[in-house]
């Protein structure tokens, strides 16, 4: 395996609330903020890429996502 596909393999992956939203994640952006202001299980911060621009860890969702599931909680409503 060459260098660069070792370095992509590792790479960070980020998503976008676009990508949140077409995996069925989240609909609106009020309630991706409600749920980061939870204080029981939030939803992870965002990095912040530029002004504009912010993007979450694909990791950090995939935990969140997956610590709901095993706590029975599904909808994170």
């Amino acid at each position: 395996m060459c260098y660069l596909q070792r370095m992509l393999e590792h790479s960070l992956r980020l998503l976008r609330f676009r990508d949140l939203k077409a995996a069925g994640i989240v609909t609106n952006r009020m309630t991706l903020t409600r749920w980061m202001r939870r204080a029981e299980d939030p939803f992870p911060r965002p990095l912040r890429l530029s002004p504009a621009i912010v993007a979450w860890r694909a990791d950090d969702v995939a935990a969140w996502l997956d610590r709901r599931a095993a706590a029975g909680r599904g909808d994170p409503a």
